[in-house]
């Protein structure tokens, strides 16, 4: 009897998960999901607001907790508290790599946790930090765009019963 694994290009594996197909080298073959950089609004408070009133009248699960939010902020302002007392137009070399780390962990965050894979694609933190590059001024920008967020989130009390 002939193999059919070998007529079919793909076949569904129950070790590669809900919604993936293996191929037959057995690699993994998702959507793939471009992050392309996105220029922070000027009016990024009231995009801040716009993405978390989103989030609160989605019925669709829970939305991030108060808690990681926070904890993804404090990324940030950690190298806030170097860049803002600098005057040069470039963030220093060590900001740069501590924020190319802050974007691989939303990546895992975001990999981990629905509420948290939500929040960054509403919020379009990504793009935003992909945009910045080495601009001091964008992630000065992005840092404020990041607190509004937390604001708003604790505003709207999104995590009180």
């Amino acid at each position: 009897m002939a193999n059919q694994s070998n007529s079919r290009p793909h076949q569904q594996n129950p070790s590669a998960g809900a919604g993936r197909r293996m191929d037959q080298q057995g690699k993994i073959n998702q959507k793939k999901k471009i992050i392309t950089p996105k220029p922070l609004p000027e009016n990024y408070v009231e995009e801040a607001e716009r993405v978390i009133e989103k989030i609160a009248g989605s019925d669709k699960g829970r939305p991030i907790s108060s808690s990681k939010l926070r904890n993804l902020f404090s990324l940030i302002i950690d190298i806030y508290h170097v860049e803002r007392l600098r005057l040069e137009k470039t963030m220093e070399a060590d900001s740069s790599f501590k924020l190319r780390n802050v974007q691989i962990r939303i990546l895992y965050e975001a990999g981990r946790e629905k509420s948290v894979e939500a929040f960054v694609s509403q919020s379009n933190l990504l793009g935003y930090l992909k945009d910045i590059q080495n601009d001091r001024e964008k992630f000065l920008r992005f840092t404020h765009y990041m607190e509004a967020l937390v604001a708003y989130h604790r505003f709207y009390h999104l995590n009180e019963g």
